[in-house]
């Protein structure tokens, strides 16, 4: 509008206090973000702890624990005696925020010492590839993504250890492979060894 006017030229130059004007619709956009902000560490922090990560790691309990503290860092949010528009009450958003981003960054460390015992003792190392791959798919924390990126090499470990289990087990029925009862010793051997 300002330039508008301006290059009419009818009218004079039009000054306007731009704190005046924008001062309260800045600070409603800042609340807005931080709003953005905490909605976005609940959603990345249910997109990774997931029902791929309880049936590739096998331990419901903790993963619902970690769980259960997400839930509860939106409960201060919810529950502010104040204005959240108003820049009177901006000291106690302050808090409120500076709470919840400390919540996160402990949550982040519990769930980061998870996925590090957690893929130490994978039960499956296809089952942990597939949910690796499905990381890569869903946003969530950066630094959760890189803690996750990180796990190839124990997925390697145990597809190295699975590879050598069934070496041993080659090896110990390979001259005599077990076949059941209708298969001829040929037939059996065939299918054995797939």
């Amino acid at each position: 509008m300002r330039e508008k006017i301006e290059t009419s030229g009818r009218d004079q130059r039009w000054e306007f206090d731009k704190r005046r004007l924008f001062d309260r619709t800045n600070y409603m956009a800042m609340r807005c973000s931080d709003i953005i902000e905490a909605s976005q560490a609940l959603d990345h922090f249910n997109n990774i702890m997931g029902p791929q990560l309880k049936a590739v790691t096998g331990d419901a309990v903790a993963i619902d624990s970690v769980l259960k503290r997400v839930e509860h860092l939106v409960l201060p949010l919810e529950a502010i005696p104040f204005d959240l528009f108003d820049k009177r009450f901006q000291a106690s958003w302050d808090a409120v925020m500076h709470r919840f981003r400390t919540d996160v960054t402990e949550i982040e460390e519990m769930t980061k010492s998870f996925i590090n015992a957690s893929f130490k003792t994978l039960r499956s190392a296809e089952g942990a590839f597939d949910v690796l791959t499905h990381f890569t798919e869903l946003a969530s924390r950066d630094s959760l993504n890189k803690q996750v990126m990180e796990k190839f090499i124990d997925i390697l470990h145990q597809f190295m250890k699975e590879v050598d289990g069934i070496r041993v087990i080659f090896d110990a029925n390979k001259d005599n492979p077990p076949s059941s009862k209708n298969q001829t010793p040929v037939a059996g051997a065939v299918q054995w060894s797939r």
